[in-house]
C-alpha cells in the first residue's frame, strides 16, 4: 500500500512537469540494447548502460568491473510525396552498425564510469530521384549523412542507503556531408548543378548530473544535462544551387538542448517490475543560440516499460514512449523533418552465468505523417524505421 502511494504521488509530480514543460530534435535516447528492449531505463540499477540514464543509480550494483558492448542496427524507409504530382522522394538507406560502450568500476560507495554512444544523429539518406525542391531537376540524386561521436567520463558517490549523486562531463564531436547533383534546364542549354559539402563541428563539453532515491522496492533516477554548444564551419567543394545552409565557410551554431529526465522503477513482485519516466527537452534555450530552433517548442518523452523474470536466466521485457520532438510545419523541409511518435519495444535479457548479460531487442517508432509550410506546403513528409539491437554485458571481478 505504501509503495503504490509513492507510485501515485509520482505520477501525479510528473503529470504537472509534463503541464510546464513541452524528445528532441536531434537527441538520440536509444543508446543501448537495454533501452529498446525496455524503453525506460531512468531509474534503471542493474546494467552499465544507466551510465548515460541514471548514472547516480551505478552505486547500486555489486562491487566489481563491468564490461559492455551494443550494438544496433536500423532499416529506415523516408518518404516526401509531392502532393500536387503524387511523386515520392524516397531513402531506403539503412544504419547496420550503431555501437555503444560503457565500462564501470563500483567499489563500496563509489563508482567510476566511462561510455562511448552516438547521442545525435541519424545516419546516412540517400535520395536517388532527389528532393521535393530539387523537382525542376533531372537525374537528381542528394545523399546526407550525419553522426555525432559522445564520449563520457564520470563518476558516482552513495551518502546512505537512500541517496547517491553523480557528476560527469560529455565531449561530443559531429560531422555532416552532403553530396547531390542534378542536371539543370537553361536556355543557353542543360548545366549540371552539384553540392559536395561537408560540416564539422567544434569539440563540445557539457556535463551531467544525476541523483538516485532508493526506498526498497521502488527507485527514483533524476537526471540533468547542459546544453551542449556545438559550432559548425561549412567547407563547400561545391554549391551550384547557390543554397545558404551549403555556403562555404558558413559557421553556424546547432547546439544538443539541455534536458531533464525524472524516472521511477517499482518492483511489484520478486518478478515483476514497472518502469516509468519523462524527459524534457530545452528547445527554448538552445533557441537563443541557434537560429534553426526558432520555430520549435519544447519537446518530451514519455516512458513506460516493464519486466518479468521468467527464472534465474530469462528476462522478458516491452515498453512504450511517446515522443513529442517539438516541430510543426513551420520546421518542416527536405532537409529536416523530425516527426512526432508512438515507440515500442521488447526482448529479453539472457543471463549464462554470474557474470554475464545478453540482450536481444526489437523496436519500431510509429511516425505521424506532416506537411511542410511555405516552399514546402504541398510536400508531405513520413518515416518508417525498424530497430534490432544485440548487447553483451561481462563482469570480469
Amino acid at each position: 500500500m505504501k509503495t503504490l502511494k509513492h507510485m501515485i504521488t509520482l505520477i501525479f509530480l510528473l503529470n504537472i512537469f509534463y503541464a510546464l514543460f513541452a524528445g528532441s530534435v536531434d537527441y538520440l535516447t536509444n543508446q543501448s540494447v537495454p533501452f529498446l528492449r525496455t524503453l525506460s531505463r531512468g531509474a534503471a540499477t542493474d546494467e552499465t548502460d544507466i551510465i548515460v540514464y541514471n548514472p547516480a543509480g551505478t552505486t547500486l550494483m555489486k562491487d566489481g568491473l563491468y564490461l559492455s558492448f551494443n550494438w544496433q542496427g536500423f532499416t529506415k524507409d523516408y518518404a516526401i510525396k509531392d502532393l500536387d504530382t503524387g511523386k515520392e522522394y524516397q531513402s531506403s538507406y539503412p544504419s547496420p552498425f550503431i555501437p555503444s560502450a560503457f565500462a564501470l568500476l563500483k567499489e563500496n560507495n563509489i563508482a567510476f564510469f566511462m561510455a562511448f554512444t552516438i547521442p545525435a544523429g541519424g545516419g546516412t539518406l540517400e535520395y536517388n530521384d532527389g528532393l521535393y525542391m530539387t523537382q525542376d531537376l533531372r537525374d537528381a540524386y542528394f545523399k546526407g549523412t550525419s553522426l555525432y561521436y559522445g564520449y563520457t567520463v564520470g563518476f558516482a558517490y552513495q551518502i546512505d542507503n537512500t541517496l547517491s549523486f553523480s557528476a560527469a562531463m560529455r565531449k561530443i564531436e559531429s560531422k555532416k556531408e552532403y553530396k547531390g547533383h542534378g542536371i539543370m534546364p537553361l536556355p543557353q542549354g542543360d548545366v549540371l548543378a552539384k553540392i559536395d559539402s561537408e560540416k564539422t563541428s567544434s569539440t563540445s563539453r557539457s556535463g551531467i548530473f544525476g541523483i538516485n532515491l532508493n526506498f526498497d522496492e521502488m527507485n527514483i533516477g533524476i537526471k540533468y544535462e547542459t546544453q551542449a554548444t556545438l559550432k559548425y564551419k561549412t567547407k563547400s567543394k561545391a554549391n551550384d544551387l547557390q543554397l545558404p545552409q551549403f555556403q562555404d565557410n558558413l559557421v553556424e551554431y546547432r547546439d544538443l538542448p539541455a534536458q531533464l529526465s525524472i524516472a521511477l522503477s517499482n518492483k511489484f513482485t520478486e518478478d515483476l517490475t514497472l518502469n516509468i519516466g519523462i524527459i524534457y527537452f530545452y528547445l527554448d534555450k538552445a533557441a537563443q543560440n541557434n537560429p534553426a530552433y526558432q520555430e520549435y517548442e519544447n519537446g518530451e518523452e514519455l516512458q513506460i516499460g516493464g519486466e518479468y523474470k521468467l527464472n534465474d536466466k530469462w528476462l522478458v521485457s516491452a515498453g512504450y514512449n511517446y515522443v513529442t520532438v517539438g516541430g510543426n510545419k513551420n520546421t518542416y523541409t527536405d532537409f529536416e523533418y523530425q516527426l512526432d511518435s508512438h515507440f515500442v519495444g521488447g526482448g529479453f535479457r539472457y543471463t549464462p552465468t554470474e557474470k554475464m548479460h545478453i540482450n536481444f531487442a526489437l523496436a519500431k517508432p510509429f511516425y505521424k505523417t506532416s506537411k511542410g509550410a511555405g516552399d514546402f506546403a504541398r510536400a508531405e513528409y513520413s518515416k518508417e524505421v525498424n530497430i534490432v539491437g544485440v548487447s553483451v554485458e561481462y563482469k570480469i571481478f
